[in-house]
């Protein structure tokens, strides 16, 4: 995420700020990645992202079509494999900030943008047949 949208497989994204060196923060209550094609039937995302301020004490929510389920960051940048079945057509993830916090309310900052995720990267696959 650290590339401009639309080099890649992301077409779009809402709810992240500007792109820094490492990757994007998000700046709203959720964060939704559009993809330029339909996301694997058995999708495994892989998340590299760490929590910003009282985020990482609380549970995330990621949403592919109905499906949901719950992850949990701290404030070092970890990886998180997320599993969901699809129906072959979706092409957006949506991820739910428990706490957006400002920099500004947790001390002497400026910074007033309401963050709670810091992504580095997602990696987007699919499960092998199960034996």
């Amino acid at each position: 995420l650290s590339e401009p949208v639309g080099s890649g497989l992301l077409a779009r994204v809402e709810g992240l700020s500007r792109v820094e060196q490492w990757g994007r923060r998000s700046e709203a209550g959720t964060v939704v990645l559009h993809f330029d094609r339909p996301l694997p039937r058995k999708l495994v995302a892989v998340l590299k992202a760490r929590a910003f301020g009282v985020n990482a004490t609380l549970p995330f929510t990621m949403r592919v079509g109905g499906q949901v389920a719950t992850f949990r960051l701290g404030p070092v940048q970890q990886d998180v494999v997320l599993r969901f079945d699809t129906d072959g057509q979706q092409r957006s993830i949506a991820i739910d900030v428990p706490q957006p916090q400002a920099p500004s309310e947790l001390g002497p900052s400026a910074d007033l943008r309401k963050l709670g995720l810091g992504l580095a990267a997602i990696d987007i696959g699919s499960a092998g047949a199960s034996n």
